[in-house]
């Protein structure tokens, strides 16, 4: 009686840490949906999704805006952001209205 007592407790116990570990996995699983169903939330309400795109920055003294155009992908040489030029950035080069180009990422 003692030997089946004892193997059957030793079994229950495997069982309950099994159904711990299931119960967590699909706790993790659950999370990482719950998660990416936020973050669509998000674009949804606000109409707008973030992206890392590598983009290359060109002033445009006649506008007085700083424009970053994308470098490659999907939005290769289109227009993804813009801000006012800074006072330094006004200053046009002398020689020959050349300009140094910078390439950064947004998001």
């Amino acid at each position: 009686m003692r030997e089946k007592y004892s193997s059957d407790q030793i079994a229950l116990e495997e069982l309950k840490e099994e159904k711990a570990s299931v119960t967590a996995e699909y706790a993790r699983k659950i999370k990482v949906k719950n998660t990416m169903q936020k973050e669509l939330r998000t674009c949804i309400k606000n109409k707008s999704e973030y992206r890392e795109v590598l983009v290359e920055a060109k002033p445009n003294y006649a506008t007085g805006m700083m424009e970053y155009f994308g470098v490659e992908g999907f939005y290769a040489g289109e227009l993804v952001e813009s801000r006012r030029l800074t006072p330094a950035e006004r200053q046009m080069a002398i020689d020959d209205n050349q300009t140094e180009v910078t390439i950064r990422k947004v998001s």
